[in-house]
């Protein structure tokens, strides 16, 4: 193997695993993707608590949404011995926008790999 194939087959090597960690580094498109879905939530507003407190926490491995309110998981899953009916407005919210949260995902793989 002659010193410029050398040279070019180790360059090539640093940018594939420049992009694989790029490509694994998700948190800033799990954060785009958690306000995304927070913005679209129908977010019930009896006394304004629960739609103040309703938040995201992204990290390289994915994004939690969940609220600071107490009671935010009857509400949103329901109690039906309590006779609390579910209203899942987090994840109506994370269906609906189901396509658009995909394109952010498919959008920042198109950029690392455009950089290759």
């Amino acid at each position: 193997m002659s010193l410029q194939a050398e040279t070019d087959a180790a360059a090539f090597s640093r940018r594939m695993l420049t992009a694989a960690d790029d490509l694994t580094d998700l948190e800033r498109v799990n954060a785009e993707a958690g306000e995304l879905a927070i913005a679209s939530a129908d977010i019930p507003r009896r006394s304004g608590h629960l739609a103040a407190g309703v938040r995201y926490a992204a990290s390289p491995n994915g994004v939690t949404l969940a609220a600071t309110a107490r009671y935010w998981t009857f509400v949103h899953w329901g109690a039906p011995a309590r006779g609390i009916v579910a209203r899942p407005f987090l994840l109506a919210a994370v269906e609906l926008r189901q396509a658009d949260i995909a394109d952010l995902y498919l959008d920042h793989a198109e950029r690392v790999v455009r950089t290759l």
